[in-house]
Parts: structure tokens; sequence; C-alpha cells
């Protein structure tokens, strides 16, 4: 299955298939990996592929965040990019797939916001889809 130019993980797609990849009965893994949370989530492969869309002509319109050297990768590159997962209404805090290290094992990111909006930036929260449902409880 291809999203934005770019194969879905096949560890994805099995969550996917198993039935797996929804919110987690219980959230306390979605509370220990990202305190402030409106529940976690999941976007079918038609929501990733907007919410993907959306974001990148957000990014066409003007940066939100920043690179930053003491939280990589700072950044996020559309072309290279799947955002797969929110934080719920309010939250504004997308869940993304990031090619840029492994088109096979793409780490999952997230958009930390900082106070004050100024200093936005993405941050890695595990190294690849399995290792992101462990740790949210999927």
């Amino acid at each position: 299955m291809v999203v934005n130019g770019l194969l879905l993980p096949h560890d994805l797609l099995a969550l996917m298939e198993s039935g797996r990849w929804k919110a987690p009965l219980n959230p306390s893994g979605v509370d220990r990996l990202f305190p402030e949370n409106g529940g976690l989530y999941p976007y079918s492969v038609e929501l990733m592929e907007s919410e993907t869309q959306a974001l990148s002509n957000l990014l066409l319109q003007g940066q939100m965040w920043q690179p930053d050297s003491d939280n990589p990768p700072g950044d996020i590159d559309f072309r290279l990019a799947v955002v797969v997962a929110d934080l719920g209404m309010g939250y504004d805090q997308p869940v993304a797939l990031d090619f840029r290290v492994s088109r096979d094992w793409p780490r999952v990111i997230t958009l930390r916001w900082s106070e004050r909006g100024e200093e936005n930036h993405w941050v890695v929260v595990a190294p690849d889809i399995m290792g992101f449902a462990e740790l949210v409880g999927l």
C-alpha cells in the first residue's frame, strides 16, 4: 500500500489488518509517551493521505517549526513522510513516519510545540512503527 508515493511498512499494514491500529483501550502508554494528549487517533490509509497533504500545504505557506540540533530531526520533509495519527482535537500534534533515514524502516516522529509556538520542532518518539505500537500499547 502506497501513501504520498511511499510504501507503508509491512508492520503498519499488519497492525491495520489485525485490527490493532486503533486507539488503545488502556491509555497509560499514550500518557507516558505524550503527557498532554486528547487520546491517540490512528488514521486510516485515506486519512493518512489527506492529512499528509494538508500538513505539506501548510509548509508551503510558511514553516511552523524550526530545525533543532539538540532534538533531531527538528524538521520534516513531507516528500519523505506520512502522517499516521494525531493526539486529538485541539492538540495539533501529528505523528508521522519519517522515511529520510530508511525507506524500509521509517522512524516515528511527532511535532513538539514550544510554549509560545516560536520554537516548535519534530522529535523522534520511536525507531520504527512496532516500537511505537509497543510504547503506546497497541
